[in-house]
């Protein structure tokens, strides 16, 4: 079984952002997945067209082991588009670090405020359709006719937005009641030189 990904994307102005830490938007969570694996988990030449998770890789490889329970391989990308909401949807947080909260309150503080930077940042994928959540501000795409994420339809289908909304709180007060934090941490010093130069060369270190 060979799997090749991506962590994360970057951008590069688009949305006129920078980097990878202030965005849950396609520049940034559209990475490549290429499985090559068992003919008969997943068919050779194959794309999946729904939208899948990274963190489902996991219930792949345990799929293609035979290790993997009725539930787990329900979990896996050769299975997506085949279930209730909650099987097919897809969710990720994301929190500003806070070395780089604290560059930006020495050097542009009115950035957090603009771009909301102190808050949580919260995505919700279904169907066609991708949520996000920002503090009380919504957006909502067509990812498939808009990839690029630039018409948000909040107001133009608001039951869509609604619908999603609810369905997004209770993943995030499922997140909560299971220990995930909406806090932003600090990236620690290392002891070694060149890991600390290398990590502040990337911006993970101020």
């Amino acid at each position: 079984l060979l799997i090749i990904c991506a962590d994360h994307g970057e951008h590069l102005g688009e949305k006129q952002l920078m980097g990878h830490s202030i965005s849950l938007y396609n520049e940034l969570v559209h990475v490549p997945l290429i499985i090559r694996g068992p003919d008969r988990d997943l068919p050779r030449g194959s794309t999946i067209d729904t939208v899948v998770s990274t963190r489902r890789i996991f219930h792949t490889a345990l799929t293609a082991a035979r290790c993997a329970t009725e539930d787990e391989q329900s979990l896996t990308p050769a299975h997506s588009g085949s279930g209730t909401l909650h099987r097919e949807s897809i969710f990720a947080m994301g929190v500003t670090p806070q070395n780089l909260l604290n560059l930006m309150r020495r050097r542009q503080p009115e950035l957090i405020l603009q771009r909301r930077c102190d808050l949580p940042r919260y995505a919700l994928w279904y169907e066609q359709y991708k949520l996000l959540q920002t503090g009380d501000e919504l957006e909502l795409y067509d990812i498939f006719d808009d990839p690029r994420e630039q018409v948000n339809l909040r107001d133009i289908i608001p039951e869509r937005a609604e619908m999603l909304q609810e369905y997004l709180q209770q993943f995030i007060q499922m997140s909560t009641a299971q220990g995930a934090s909406a806090s932003a941490e600090p990236v620690h010093e290392y002891n070694d030189p060149l890991v600390s130069r290398r990590l502040h060369d990337l911006g993970y270190l101020e």
